[in-house]
This record gives structure tokens, sequence and C-alpha cells, in this order.
């Protein structure tokens, strides 16, 4: 044999040697992955605008320490007046002349009919009063001490226009309970409340003036739009995963002022995009948008928001279904036995695409087959149980038609039976977990930026599920008592 000849045959002995133990070592791919280029998309599955009832109250202390802060706790003030009388039959005629001072009592603030406060003013008078000239010295006319007292009463009411500015309407009236009035011995006497009436009327017809000064408009609506912008709230779903429960606001409605036997308060409305997602959403600020009204209905809260559990996550709980397991079947050429080393979990356009890798025995051969077969199942979630399964799994489009016959009564008869059967993914617990701690946290001034919520119930439901490429998304609905309290330091303002 020459010498060009003998390297032509090694170097085909070779080639068929290396593509036998290449044939042996390859993996047959024997049906097609699923097409994944339309799988779900956030704007599939999308939560609801979400309706949150938010309650904004003030104390009535906060608003009777209002009160007082315009009302000055004393006031002073004089006049004369030219008194005439007959005596014996002789005109007699001198000025009468006092000074009187008032002092305002403790406010007292109870909620009073049609959704208003009443304001209740007691104010006390003191003072001495006399007459000038050489006949009411002559007749002993000199000055006498008076007092008196009444309840001044103011009711209030709050609101908004629409233009966001704070609109206060108030009635004041007040009632004499003594009357200041001075006797002389002589017959002369005088009613002061006339004259104390001019002074109280006008102090008391001021206060609504000066309430409605106390608010300025422009910075009530600048500390209400920073307040409008999407918030984002880092909840701890597990001791090593936190997600973020992102808030952006969409509308708004205001229900006017409702009264209690301690806090005046008014109710809105939020309707927000809710969603708990891996990242913060950015807190751009928005607009404020259009003013609605709506009626004073304290209740519960309803919102939507979508949470993603990683496939790598769902992957762990089915692999011990199937993984480092081997089925077996009997057919007329022998023995079949299939061995799945690895199960992976991705989104398709039809459901979740499963991944098996697995050997294969197959009668009258002694070496394994390795083989990779793809199927789709369809999730579904049980409401009741708040369980989720694989359902409907089947076969896509068969590449190797040898290997799969092979192994297609195993795989349809047993492996995708226990896969449907086994694989549950059971999230009642992770929910109440959950909902445990969205109250925990929600109820944490610390990690709400600041925002007084209170939420005393939370219940979360599993509604509806849609496969993406990387994860399997969920909606979820949440209702709750929760409420929200603006610090009423946003309606006073700061002198």
């Amino acid at each position: 044999m020459n010498t060009r000849l003998f390297v032509l045959s090694l170097a085909m002995i070779t080639a068929g040697f290396l593509n036998a133990c290449n044939k042996d070592a390859s993996t047959t791919i024997v049906s097609e992955k699923p097409a994944s280029e339309n799988v779900g998309t956030t704007g599939q599955l999308q939560a609801q605008p979400s309706t949150i009832n938010i309650r904004t109250r003030i104390r009535l202390s906060d608003i009777q320490s209002l009160i007082e802060s315009e009302l000055p706790a004393k006031q002073s003030g004089t006049g004369e007046q030219r008194q005439c009388k007959r005596v014996l039959g002789i005109k007699l005629c001198g000025t009468a002349q006092w000074l009187y001072n008032v002092k305002r009592g403790a406010v007292t603030t109870l909620a009073a009919g049609d959704d208003r406060l009443e304001l209740q003013i007691p104010l006390s008078f003191s003072g001495n009063a006399g007459i000038q000239g050489d006949v009411a010295k002559a007749l002993k006319l000199g000055k006498l001490d008076f007092d008196g007292a009444l309840l001044g009463k103011v009711k209030l009411g709050l609101d908004l226009d629409q233009q966001w500015c704070p609109v206060i309407k108030t009635q004041v009236e007040y009632q004499w309970q003594k009357k200041p009035e001075v006797e002389w011995i002589a017959g002369l006497d005088m009613d002061l409340s006339d004259q104390l009436d001019k002074a109280i009327k006008k102090q008391l017809d001021s206060l609504d003036d000066k309430l409605k000064d106390s608010i300025d408009c422009e910075e009530f609506k600048t500390n209400i739009a920073e307040h409008w912008r999407n918030y984002t709230f880092p909840i701890s779903v597990t001791d090593t995963d936190t997600m973020h429960l992102n808030l952006q606001p969409v509308s708004f409605a205001f229900s006017g002022m409702h009264t209690s036997d301690e806090f005046a308060g008014v109710s809105f409305t939020l309707v927000a995009n809710t969603l708990l997602e891996s990242s913060p959403v950015e807190q751009t600020q928005e607009a404020l948008p259009p003013l609605e009204r709506i009626q004073y209905k304290p209740g519960q809260s309803v919102f939507e928001f979508l949470i993603r559990s990683n496939y790598d996550q769902l992957a762990q709980i089915a692999k011990p279904v199937v993984v480092n397991k081997t089925f077996s079947n009997d057919s007329a050429a022998g023995k079949v036995d299939v061995t799945i080393n690895n199960l992976e979990l991705s989104g398709n356009n039809e459901g979740i695409t499963l991944k098996l890798e697995f050997d294969v025995k197959l009668p009258a051969r002694r070496d394994l087959s390795k083989g990779e077969v793809y199927l789709t199942g369809s999730p579904e979630v049980d409401l009741l149980s708040q369980q989720i399964s694989l359902t409907n799994i089947r076969l896509s489009k068969v590449l190797d038609s040898k290997m799969w016959n092979a192994v297609a009564s195993l795989f349809e008869g047993k492996i995708i039976k226990a896969i449907e059967e086994q694989t549950l993914w059971d999230v009642h617990e992770q929910i109440e977990e959950l909902e445990a701690q969205l109250l925990t946290q929600l109820n944490d001034p610390s990690k709400t930026q600041g925002l007084e919520i209170s939420a005393q119930t939370l219940q979360i439901e599993l509604k509806q599920l849609l496969p993406e490429q990387s994860a399997l998304a969920a909606l979820l609905s949440v209702e709750t008592d929760m409420d929200i309290v603006i610090p009423d330091t946003v309606l006073i303002k700061q002198r």
C-alpha cells in the first residue's frame, strides 16, 4: 500500500470512529421548541384601575386651636353716651362713660348637622360706668361696676372648589346669658349690650375672613400636587426577595366635609394603577387632574396588582416530580427506560414551555441515547384552593419520529400525567404571608414615605394568570379597609 493510500484510509477510519462517537454522545431533538415571539407581555395582562378610598381627617382639638389663635383671649374698649333724667320735675343730664373688658373662655367644638362643625365660644364681660357732671355728683351718680356673659356659636363647613381651593363657610350667632346693665340709685339705668353687640359682631363677623385667609389656596394646591405622583413601596416577599408595590394615580374625587365626635374629615377616592414588580417605578410628578365630586361613602378599597414569578423558581417546584426519576414501560421490542435529567420552563405563545432533557435505554441497545423534548402546558388557577397547576400538556411539532415513537407511550402515559397531577404551586400560604407583610409594612410610616396608612384587614385573591417570556404573571385582587391620612399641616397655612 502506497503512503498516500495509507494516509487516506487512516483518515477515513478516524473520521468514521469520531462520527460514531459523536453520534453516541449527541442529543436528539425530538420536538421543535415552541414559538415565543408573541409571548404574553405586560400589555396583555394589566391590573384594572384600582379604587382606593382615602380619608383626610383633622382632630376637633386642632380646629379649636386654630379658632383660638384667630380670636384674642382678651379685648378692651371704652365709650360714652349722653343720659338725661327728670328728678322731681327737674331735667338732669350727664355724660355716661364706661370701660369694659372682654375675656374669651375655652372654645368647644361639636359636630353639627349638615356635616358642619359648631364652635361654641364663651365670652365674659366686666367693667365700670359712671356719669360726669356736678349735678350727677350731687345726686351721687358715681361709677358702678358691671359684668355680663354670652355664648357665641360659629357653624363651620369645608369644601373644595373646582380649582382645588379650600372653601370655608361660616355662620355666626350668639346669645346673651347675662346682659351688662348698670342701674344707679337715682333711677338712671343704661343697657350696655347694644354697645357691646357692635363690638362683638364686628369681631365675630371678621372670623370668616380670618379663617379664609388662614388657608392659602396656592400653598394648599402646591402641597397636594407634591403628593400627586407615582409611589413605590418596597415589599419583602421572601427573606431574600424584595418586590415593589408601584402606584400610578389616574383620577381623584372629593366628597366634602364629614363630621364625627372626634374628627372633621373629607373623603377622597383615588383611582390608580397598581403593580407589584421587581423594580421601583420612576417617581415622576404629574399635573393635578380635574377635581371630581363623590358622595361621602367610607368603605373598603379594592385594587389589583400584578406579581411575577420567575420560571426558574417555579421549575424548582416541578423538578422533584420527574427529574432524576426513571420511567419504564414494556413494549413489543422489550423494556424502555426514560430517565429525566433536567426540566426548564419558559413562556411561549400558547402557554408554558417545558423542556425535558432525558436519557433513554432502548431494547437491543447497550448504550444510552440522549434526547430533548419540548412540551406546552396551560397554567390554570383554582380560585377556591389558590393553587396553580399545568394542564393540557401537549407535544410540540415532532422533529424525530423514530425517537418519539420509542418514548411516546412513556411520556403520554406516565411522565406528562405525573407533571399534571403532582405539579401544584400552592400559593395559599404565600398569599397569607404577603397579606400579613403588607399589613405590617403599610402600617409602618417609616416604610410609606411619611404617609399615615391605616389598614386593619387585608385580603388577597389570585384572579388570573398569563405566561410571559421569563416569568409567570399573576393578577391579584386586594380588598382592604385602608385609610391614608394626609398630615393636617397641609390644610393650615404656616405663619
